[in-house]
């Protein structure tokens, strides 16, 4: 049994998935793609993806892959009220919360050797990745969201990034799991494609 978050998981796990399967057909998937962190041994499930900059130091963690944020808006809005050219300057932005993100309403920049942590406020706030891709397309705000789930907007120019001098740290893809000692084989197995597929 696996968990993942919804986004990362159809964009980039579906197809890793069904390759495994492909080359391990003695193995049964039972996969849930849900933004919200799952309790590995209450909920039942072998392996869990994170994206996350610090994990829980009770569990287990295999890195995958490394993922950067980029902050963006519609072009419409930023027409409209104007293009950050520093980090303070989006406590006066309507900004697309991600709830699910433990810093919350902090959102933190460097820029050689200069760091600067902002609070930001909006009215839009959603637990996943998609609603706020389609809020900052439609103009509502400024969002702080993974490369991966920006990327198609950006290449059709229904996004624009911002602040690109400056940069928010980097989030890291981890196959997560309870246990290391009573890891079965065919989890192993799992992990072991996982990261060969992302590194």
């Amino acid at each position: 049994r696996l968990s993942a978050p919804v986004s990362f998981g159809i964009r980039h796990l579906a197809p890793a998935l069904a390759d495994f399967k492909r080359q391990h057909p003695q193995v049964s998937l039972d996969v849930t793609f849900n933004d919200r962190i799952v309790n590995l041994v209450e909920d039942g499930f072998d392996l869990a993806i994170r994206i996350a900059s610090q994990l829980n130091p009770t569990l287990v963690a295999r890195p995958l892959a490394t993922v950067d944020l980029v902050l963006c808006a519609g072009p419409g809005y930023l027409r409209e009220r104007g293009t950050p050219a520093h980090p303070r300057d989006l406590s006066d932005h309507e900004c697309l919360a991600y709830t699910n993100d433990p810093a919350g309403h902090d959102w933190r920049f460097c820029r050689e050797g200069d760091e600067q942590v902002v609070r930001v406020h909006g009215s839009v706030r959603s637990d996943n990745g998609e609603v706020l891709v389609a809020a900052a397309e439609a103009g509502l705000g400024l969002v702080l969201m993974p490369r991966f789930l920006a990327a198609d907007a950006l290449a059709r120019g229904r996004l624009v990034t911002c602040l690109d001098a400056w940069h928010a740290p980097t989030l890291t893809v981890y196959a997560v799991y309870a246990d290391r000692r009573w890891l079965p084989p065919r989890v192993r197995a799992l992990i072991d494609f996982l990261v060969a597929r992302f590194e």
